[in-house]
């Protein structure tokens, strides 16, 4: 069988996989794990067919598959996908949903090379107030997060003084996420930081920050013992009079 028959079939194979969970209405959580089955068992050279035409959906941005077919390289190849990921950035008419998706695979895969661009597009997000940017800018922490505080500590101050302190508890859990991931202490840090500028900030953000944490769900994948010494940590830097 030659390549080119070869990369037609897994073509097909994933457009297939696309028709049948269509309509499944959860997200694409089947199609993906269906899709990384699907890599798993396939010989080195074919899987390596897989991943050509998994990052060809993402360069073209496929309607349906894209988002399915960037997971699925960040799953099921790590860091051995982040350079080439890298190289499609580079391509022109972008738009920034699709940037967005791609620096965070990035970011997540703690991809190095990728911080300047990350940290612009970020800061460019930020300047026009933004607050979607949020889960982004804390993945930012997983390749530099001097950065990534200095750049988090006045846009939360912003949006708090701005009256839009409600529409931040959605986006808690993705922050408290990338954080804890990068280093336990970022969390205390930060609130440190916030304080420095504005008390009443840092008492909300700590508020949202302790309520997230005590979630059974939370407390249950973090264990009891460092969910707790994490919200002491954090309960901790208003009783040092950091805020």
């Amino acid at each position: 069988m030659t390549a080119k028959t070869k990369k037609h079939i897994i073509s097909e194979q994933l457009r297939e996989l696309d028709e049948r969970h269509y309509d499944d209405g959860d997200g694409g959580y089947v199609l993906l794990g269906e899709v990384i089955q699907y890599a798993k068992k396939l010989c080195l050279d074919d899987k390596d067919f897989l991943r050509q035409e998994l990052l060809r959906l993402v360069d073209v941005r496929d309607r349906t598959m894209w988002g399915i077919a960037l997971e699925c390289l960040v799953q099921e190849w790590s860091s051995r996908i982040a350079a080439d990921l890298n190289c499609l950035l580079s391509h022109e008419n972008r738009t920034e949903e699709w940037e967005d998706q791609v620096l965070m695979a990035l970011l997540r895969l703690r991809y190095k090379p990728v911080t300047t661009r990350a940290i612009a597009h970020i800061s460019k997000r930020i300047a026009a107030h933004d607050r979607t940017v949020l889960p982004l800018l804390a993945a930012l922490c997983k390749v530099e997060s001097e950065d990534c505080l200095k750049l988090m500590a006045p846009f939360f101050i912003r949006i708090v003084n701005d009256g839009q302190k409600d529409k931040l508890p959605g986006y808690i859990p993705s922050v408290v996420s990338h954080l804890l991931d990068a280093d336990p202490n970022l969390l205390a840090l930060l609130l440190r930081r916030i304080a420095a500028e504005n008390g009443p900030t840092a008492v909300c953000i700590s508020q949202l920050f302790c309520e997230y944490l005590a979630r059974p769900y939370v407390v249950e994948k973090l264990g009891k013992e460092k969910a707790d010494l994490i919200e002491k940590s954090l309960k901790g830097e208003r009783a040092n009079n950091y805020f």
